[in-house]
């Protein structure tokens, strides 16, 4: 007898990847196959692995209210969990509660927390209101044991390790078109959250915070007593970092480190102390691990300095406070001034930090698979179909995603993540190739044996 089988859409693999192979990993021995494939494969995936279940990371757009819709059809069931899915404020969460198209259809909603349950059921945006249920965050489940151990013990240095956080993914909308730029109206809410409405102020933010950084790093180079893992948001454009510390004198640049590789999770656990650029939900993460976390503020534009950190991490805005406010820190290391609101604050937000968030979210995908309506869906047989399914396999016997382009293969052998990059070489690089889906759940497994 097949066993019945789940497609997992991720979004970004540098943020996603091993939260979704957690899941995997869960459901594998709940006895469901889950297929990792990356978020443009939504078409692809269905002719290509007959899934009985589709977990998307939203459903707002137009195209993927259709898709949802057509999956109902066919007896297919829709599930979603956000990528970021904290949704603190009103109006972001209701927007987000909301169905934006009338024809969505959802059949389970995985969440963060409790807030956002509450309000997607008021909002009736799933079939039946016991079909949201929270969670918590499976990709933090790897602060704790055993998930832990896939990342300690690695990248140890003899000076005290500083992680940056770089959270400036809209800097590089400065340089482009105003087309291009208004296409984040789309991606923040069409206009129906208020704080995000300021498009244009925000990208301005970003571009501004981006070019104060190096006044803080110069600042910790050139005290000698620090090494700088430096790691941008997973859409930055690594180029500005890059060319920066190629002008440093040697001696410095053998104490920093430009990292857009490395999992966060690994990058936090690695670290001694750990420096956020204003929201930043590594702040979240560097609290579950219990490292000292510090907040560098800039323009301070509402959209990005928020109460959330402002209010629970020491604050750096100016760049000869860095050295002294990180030795007072490293001295104080558990912070304790800000236990009690950092604790309230993931009791509300991300419901449990026990390590098993995951596993309750493989639970609920599993009992919804095992109790679907429709044990014989219907699946599209069509030449457009047929072709999909045989590029992505084909793709996959590459190691390329779906929708790879010879052109953007061609780019990535040549110049790699170098350079200007294209929206759709961006989305190139970030999605998920099937060895590093294996190599996720390997890491995973030996985790899992660990004492």
């Amino acid at each position: 007898m097949q066993k019945p089988s789940v497609v997992y859409l991720i979004d970004h693999k540098g943020r996603d990847l091993m939260g979704a192979a957690l899941i995997a990993y869960h459901l594998e021995k709940l006895g469901i196959v889950c297929h990792m494939e990356p978020l443009q494969s939504w078409r692809s995936s269905l002719p290509a692995w007959k899934p009985n279940l589709i977990l998307f990371n939203h459903l707002l757009s137009k195209e993927l209210a259709n898709y949802s819709s057509e999956l109902h059809k066919r007896g297919i069931l829709v599930a979603v969990m956000l990528n970021e899915g904290l949704c603190l404020g009103d109006t972001q969460r209701k927007y987000l509660s909301q169905k934006q198209h009338p024809n969505v259809h959802c059949d389970l909603y995985l969440t963060w927390n409790d807030l956002h349950r509450d309000e997607l059921i008021k909002q009736k945006f799933v079939s039946k209101p016991e079909k949201v249920i929270t969670t918590g965050v499976p990709r933090f489940d790897f602060y704790k044991q055993p998930w832990l151990t896939a990342y300690q013990g690695t990248n140890k240095k003899s000076l005290a390790q500083v992680l940056v956080n770089t959270t400036f993914a809209l800097a590089h909308f400065h340089e482009r078109t105003e087309e291009e730029q208004a296409t984040l109206i789309s991606a923040l809410g069409e206009g129906k959250i208020p704080e995000k409405k300021d498009y244009k102020g925000m990208i301005k933010a970003h571009y501004n915070g981006r070019n104060k950084l190096p006044r803080f790093l110069s600042e910790l180079l050139n005290d000698g007593s620090f090494y700088i893992t430096l790691r941008p948001h997973p859409r930055e454009d690594l180029e500005f970092y890059t060319q920066w510390i190629n002008k440093l004198p040697e001696d410095q640049q053998k104490r920093i480190s430009l990292d857009g590789k490395t999992l966060i999770q690994e990058a936090i656990i690695t670290s001694d102390i750990v420096l956020n650029c204003e929201n930043c939900t590594t702040s979240v993460e560097s609290w579950i691990a219990d490292k000292p976390t510090l907040t560098l503020t800039f323009d301070k534009h509402p959209a990005f300095h928020t109460e959330t950190y402002s209010k629970r991490s020491p604050q750096i805005s100016e760049p000869a406070a860095i050295i002294k406010t990180l030795q007072e820190t490293l001295k104080n290391r558990k912070q304790l001034e800000y236990q009690d609101t950092r604790q309230a604050y993931l009791d509300t937000w991300v419901h449990k930090t026990d390590g098993k968030c995951a596993e309750r979210a493989a639970q609920a995908i599993h009992q919804a698979v095992n109790n679907r309506p429709c044990r014989n869906p219907t699946y599209p047989s069509d030449f457009s179909s047929l072709r999909r399914k045989l590029k992505l396999w084909l793709a996959h016997a590459f190691d390329e995603p779906s929708h790879t382009q010879l052109k953007h293969w061609i780019r990535w052998k040549t110049k790699g993540s170098s350079g200007k990059q294209p929206m759709k070489y961006r989305n190139y690089l970030k999605a998920v190739r099937p060895s590093e889906s294996k190599a996720a759940m390997n890491r995973i497994k030996k985790a899992a044996q660990s004492p």
